[in-house]
């Protein structure tokens, strides 16, 4: 299974968002952020949306329109900004820059481009991670059975794959290539419980860190926080929710053979302005799936010290391009897939602590025999009653070659593709298996006796 499949394995259902979600702050202070850093936030955004409304600012910046209302003020005091019509009751319809406005703003931009969404302070951040790990749901009776359904996974096995998923531990599967563990780790992804609230962006220090990834992250149910009182009333209640916080479900972030150490720092964000949260800040409150571990061109053993160092701990420490470094949490779930045994790797203490070894291998002939059938069965392949048997009787033992999870599907797919050139019904027999055998495998049959 390569990533793009992973990825489709990873989807989730749409959910509705928790109802413990962040409060929109009635007051600057209660954001966190400084009155001064609001400011440029303003300008900026006046300067890239000419005349905006109170209540189209206040969808930009994800700052209640009430907060907004004296910074405003103090704007026009200043002269950095005017009114850009009156309504009726004699109250501003809309704002713009003045000339020295639009120069503070170009200034503004030049120190930094970020003209996104207001960010949350880092204490907010560390705060609602921890809350949300210690609240994920309980894994549904039967949800495990579901999400591993069609697997040719022993009893054993799926025991110990529901004690890791009961718990906060993170799973190594191993296996050869072929043994199913893409299969497993993408099924595995989908067992995530419950929403989360991600940030637009954290501020911490002086690094502004992008954290919500619209590729990673994905939005459920209506995103009442986004709805912000216009112009006209803007005596109504505040918000419930704040908008700087976005309710998603829980994470599943996939990295394969090109995950480097370099992508748990902190990453330049060239267009946005702002530094891009690395890989382990994006899975937090969910799962960081790594397919083919090993295969990455630096050290097994440096890369997955990298990985679980930081959370053991629960925390990073990550260096930004200005200022002092940040302590950031890590709270994730950690999936690992890799053809290396355990004790191949230079610290072998490292996956214990992690948590749960799962091994993968070859089949017992019944279990190989019974996803054979049900994969044809799926694949609307019509099965002889002795296919079963020549596949592995004749092929297999005959080969020496193991009875792998993968073989199944391969061969079946191969049956089918051929049907569809042949223009007739596809069929699982001793010559469909024979011809499909040597399309799959026959040039390991080559190599072996050159």
């Amino acid at each position: 299974m390569d990533m793009t499949e992973l990825a489709h394995a990873a989807g989730h259902t749409t959910e509705q968002p928790e109802s413990d979600g962040p409060v929109a702050p009635p007051t600057l202070e209660a954001s966190g952020l400084r009155q001064s850093f609001v400011i440029e936030l303003l300008l900026k955004h006046l300067y890239l949306g000419g005349e905006l409304g109170l209540g189209r600012l206040a969808e930009r910046v994800c700052l209640p329109a009430a907060l907004l209302t004296p910074i405003l003020k103090t704007l026009r005091s200043a002269r950095l900004v005017e009114p850009a019509g009156v309504n009726p009751g004699g109250v501003a319809s809309g704002w713009r820059l003045s000339a020295t406005g639009r120069a503070r703003a170009a200034e503004a931009l030049e120190r930094c481009r970020y003209a996104g969404a207001a960010p949350v302070t880092l204490n907010d951040y560390r705060d609602r991670v921890r809350r949300q790990a210690a609240n994920e749901e309980a894994m549904p009776d039967g949800a495990l059975d579901s999400v591993l359904q069609g697997l040719a996974l022993d009893d054993g096995i799926c025991q110990r794959l529901g004690a890791a998923l009961s718990s906060t531990r993170g799973l190594y599967v191993f296996g050869p290539p072929g043994s199913g563990k893409s299969a497993l780790v993408g099924r595995l992804a989908m067992v995530s419980r419950g929403t989360v609230w991600i940030p637009h962006a954290v501020l911490a220090g002086e690094a502004l860190i992008q954290v919500f990834d619209p590729s990673v992250h994905r939005p459920v149910g209506p995103q009442t926080s986004q709805v912000f009182p216009s112009p006209a009333s803007w005596s109504e209640p505040l918000p419930a929710l704040d908008s700087r916080w976005i309710a998603c479900e829980r994470p599943t972030v996939l990295a394969g053979s090109r995950l480097s150490s370099d992508q748990f720092d902190l990453q330049s964000g060239t267009i946005s302005g702002a530094s891009v949260a690395p890989i382990h800040l994006k899975a937090n409150n969910g799962v960081l799936v790594v397919d083919d571990l090993g295969r990455q061109r630096e050290p097994v053993g440096q890369l997955l010290r990298r990985i679980v160092m930081p959370l053991e701990r629960g925390s990073d420490l990550l260096r930004a391009r200005q200022g002092d470094p940040v302590e950031v949490p890590v709270m994730y779930r950690l999936v690992l897939a890799s053809t290396l045994e355990p004790s191949g790797l230079d610290d072998a203490g490292l996956i214990r602590r992690l948590g749960y070894p799962i091994p993968l291998g070859p089949l017992d002939a019944s279990v190989y025999r019974r996803l054979l059938v049900e994969t044809s069965a799926a694949c609307g392949v019509q099965c002889d009653p002795g296919a079963a048997d020549y596949l592995i009787d004749h092929l297999h033992r005959q080969t020496g070659v193991p009875m792998l999870a993968a073989y199944p599907r391969e061969l079946v797919a191969r049956i089918c593709e051929r049907a569809l050139w042949l223009r007739k019904s596809p069929a699982l027999d001793s010559e469909a298996l024979e011809w499909a055998w040597d399309a799959v495998l026959g040039h390991q049959m080559k190599g072996g006796a050159s």
